[in-house]
C-alpha cells in the first residue's frame, strides 16, 4: 500500500495483484507443508496454478481453493462442466 496526494488530499493505493500473489503463495505453502495430513482427509490431489488462483484436482474433479481467515483450506468453486457431485 502506498500513500500519495496533492495538497490536503491524500489517496491510498492498494496493490491488489501483490495481495493476490501473496494469498496464492500462502496457500501453496500450506498445501505443500500439510500434504500428508490433507490427503488422509480428501485423498491424493494435484495442484494447478492459474491466473485466477489455485485449482485442486481430486479424483478427476477440479475445485478452486483458497485459505480462509483462520488458515483452513476452503473450496470456493466446483469447476467441472459435468456439474455437482
Amino acid at each position: 500500500m502506498t500513500f500519495f496526494g496533492l495538497g490536503g488530499e491524500d489517496w491510498v493505493e492498494l496493490d491488489l495483484d501483490a495481495n493476490g500473489q501473496s494469498e496464492t503463495a500462502g496457500l501453496l505453502d500450506f498445501l505443500s507443508d500439510n500434504r500428508d495430513r490433507i490427503e488422509v482427509e480428501i485423498g491424493p490431489f494435484e495442484i494447478e496454478v492459474e491466473s485466477e488462483g489455485v485449482i485442486l484436482i481430486i479424483a478427476e474433479r477440479s475445485y478452486r481453493a483458497q485459505l480462509d481467515r483462520t488458515g483452513r483450506v476452503m473450496f470456493t468453486g466446483l469447476l467441472d462442466p459435468d456439474g455437482p457431485l
